[in-house]
């Protein structure tokens, strides 16, 4: 499962690569102000009970062994019992990446929702830019998208919500691009 994963987000990054003219600073502008709103406002808080600890722990365990599971009995060097939930692990793979990079911390994988969902409103914005041809429309668009009382509340959360929103923006953009 993890390298399917990460298959599929190298495509997806090949794809971004791909459609990189597409691209202008108004995305940039509006992932970096919805990022900025959620830091000041959302406080770090997981809102899904116990979901987002599994997540979290299913990213921690895969940035030592490349497998999705959640510790029952054991540590990160050497899991002697696990679990199953939450299949499939595609969040916890990408929250697992982050891991990797900057040590298991709950901060972290906060910090990391909060890109998501500033990936997200861009990822809306391009897709509104797409579809209605009109750049004030595809602002006003993410700009609604962004301040869904939904989206807004769990950009600080660790659930998969988000990240899915965001790639099944990618992916309608990618196919309106003929990418």
């Amino acid at each position: 499962l993890p390298l399917f994963i990460y298959a599929a987000l190298a495509l997806v990054i090949w794809g971004l690569y791909r459609e990189r003219r597409a691209f202008d600073r108004w995305g940039a502008i509006l992932a970096a102000l919805a990022f900025l709103a959620s830091l000041a406002v959302r406080p770090n808080q997981h809102l899904l009970f116990f979901d987002e600890d599994i997540y979290i722990q299913i990213a921690s365990n895969m940035s030592h062994v490349p497998v999705a599971q959640l510790s029952v009995l054991g540590g990160p060097g050497e899991i002697t019992t696990s679990t199953y939930y939450k299949e499939p692990a595609g969040f916890p793979a990408l929250l697992g990446l982050a891991f990797v990079l900057t040590g298991t911390r709950e901060a972290v994988a906060f910090i990391i929702a909060r890109l998501i969902y500033a990936m997200a409103v861009a990822a809306a914005y391009l897709v509104a830019r797409e579809l209605l041809k009109d750049r004030d429309q595809a602002i006003t668009a993410a700009v609604l998208f962004a301040a869904t009382p939904a989206c807004f509340a769990f950009s600080a959360s660790t659930g998969t919500d988000l990240s899915a929103a965001l790639f099944v923006a990618l992916a309608v953009f990618g196919l309106m691009r003929g990418n």
